[in-house]
């Protein structure tokens, strides 16, 4: 396949590489607003590379795009590769509102296009460890936790210094990290989220953008998440970021620690430890070989624009609930949002 990579100079590209290597790919353009780092990524794959997106589709005509760039650019990004017919993975959260998500998810689907979305949790050993002890989905959960806490923003100021711009990046930690908990959560009960109450703060590194968030979601069968991002770890390639898990369900609780998960069953007391691997940053690279392999037989994607849509639905009430102090009722694929009762 003809693989052409849009805006790279993203932070995720490198995750996505080494899968890009492993699928025996021809990477035959890339495409970077940011010349010096186009021209170098494109000299690692051998091709030539371009600073205007839609010079390189037209020209070069590859079979599947990897898209990556700002967050307020995602929708042009995505409409101009429906507009052409050519199927693509874009990064999340592909623009900084639900109504950005909703049209360009409207518009692949009445185009029947793949496009996907790289949720990879959902190819995580978290997921299959959990497939260990219970079927997925399950109604059973009554309490599921994640903690996220990345490293500074500012890490990336050479090659994405849009991300500490609250227009540009749509919002800070919770936009760009809350997305992949949010659909692991509807992935594994099967439910959706009715209602949300959030907080959020600056204060740790004062920037434009939210530092730190907390977000507290109630779903239709009950069931309640927490989920709690943050930009504040002192992240390093090594330790990449803090990530903690814990999952109440009706018959088990599971905890993680640094090398799995940790289960105790409640109906008949028993522990069990299974190995899993929380680099989550490694799992982008299972996440293009199976975006590839699943194009390539016809298949869905992984994740769709729809599955975007409803975790976007969920961060714009969460920035809302923060902004006026109050729950908010999560209103999916509507773009609409309400006032709603306070959370038990």
């Amino acid at each position: 396949m003809r693989i052409a990579l849009i805006e790279p100079s993203h932070w995720h590209y490198e995750m996505y590489r080494p899968g890009l290597e492993a699928a025996g790919v021809e990477i035959v353009s890339v495409a970077d607003s940011i010349d010096v780092i186009g021209q170098s990524i494109a000299s690692d794959w051998g091709c030539r590379s371009w600073t205007d997106y839609r010079v390189m589709v037209d020209e070069v005509k590859p079979d599947f795009v990897f898209a990556f760039g700002q967050h307020s650019k995602m929708p042009a990004i995505a409409f101009s590769l429906l507009e052409r017919g050519i199927p693509f993975s874009i990064e999340k959260p592909c623009g900084t509102s639900s109504k950005d998500v909703q049209g360009v998810a409207e518009t692949a689907g009445q185009a029947n296009a793949f496009v996907s979305v790289p949720f990879h949790y959902r190819l995580s050993s978290m997921r299959s460890s959990l497939e260990t002890v219970t079927p997925l989905p399950s109604s059973g959960f009554e309490r599921v936790r994640f903690r996220i806490i990345a490293g500074s923003p500012l890490r990336f100021l050479d090659s994405s210094p849009w991300l500490v711009d609250p227009v540009a990046a749509g919002g800070g930690c919770m936009m760009n990290l809350a997305h992949h908990a949010i659909d692991f959560l509807l992935s594994i009960t099967g439910s959706a989220v009715v209602e949300v109450e959030a907080s959020t703060s600056n204060s740790a590194l004062g920037l434009p953008v939210e530092d730190t968030a907390t977000m507290v979601l109630r779903m239709q069968d009950g069931s309640v998440g927490v989920i709690e991002t943050g930009y504040t770890h002192p992240a390093d390639a090594d330790s990449y970021m803090e990530f903690g898990f814990e999952a109440q369900h009706r018959s088990f609780l599971a905890l993680n620690d640094e090398t799995g998960l940790c289960v105790t069953r409640l109906l008949e007391p028993k522990f069990e430890h299974v190995p899993t691997n929380w680099r989550f940053k490694d799992y982008f690279a299972a996440y293009a070989v199976d975006t590839l392999r699943r194009y390539q037989a016809g298949e869905r994607p992984l994740a769709s624009l729809s599955d975007l849509q409803a975790t976007m639905d969920v961060v714009e009430a969460a920035y809302k609930s923060a902004r006026l102090g109050r729950p908010i009722s999560v209103c999916h694929l509507s773009g609409k949002l309400e006032q709603s009762k306070p959370l038990l």
